[in-house]
């Protein structure tokens, strides 16, 4: 998979965001040291077709932080199985509700992940 990725000014600080052609499946935020997200971004997207354009991940960047619509973005998400349930379970949970960790746990089935 080929991605595209950019680095932008954001109120949260610099983003690096990385898009493949349907969801984004990167965003690292920093105020310094862009190295290490640019090196980290490399390790696991390991393509060396990845290319920077910044004017593509600029519209996709804006429609996610600034657009009145307020979709939930497509994203790809890598992670354990029990990673991808959490965050399956996390976007489940709706603007302004608030959710405790061992609610979250035990709608995923695991509820004596808490810590």
């Amino acid at each position: 998979m080929c991605l595209v990725y950019g680095i932008h000014g954001t109120p949260f600080g610099k983003c690096l965001i990385g898009i493949s052609e349907e969801s984004i499946c990167h965003m690292s935020f920093f105020r310094t040291d862009i190295e290490n997200h640019l090196e980290e971004f490399r390790k696991v997207w390991q393509n060396p077709k990845n290319r920077r354009d910044d004017k593509k991940t600029a519209e996709v960047l804006r429609s996610l932080l600034f657009s009145p619509e307020r979709r939930p973005p497509a994203i790809l998400l890598l992670g354990t199985r029990f990673q991808l349930k959490v965050w399956e379970k996390l976007m489940e949970v709706r603007e302004g509700e608030t959710l405790s960790y061992s609610e979250l746990a035990e709608s995923a089935g695991v509820p004596t992940a808490v810590r």
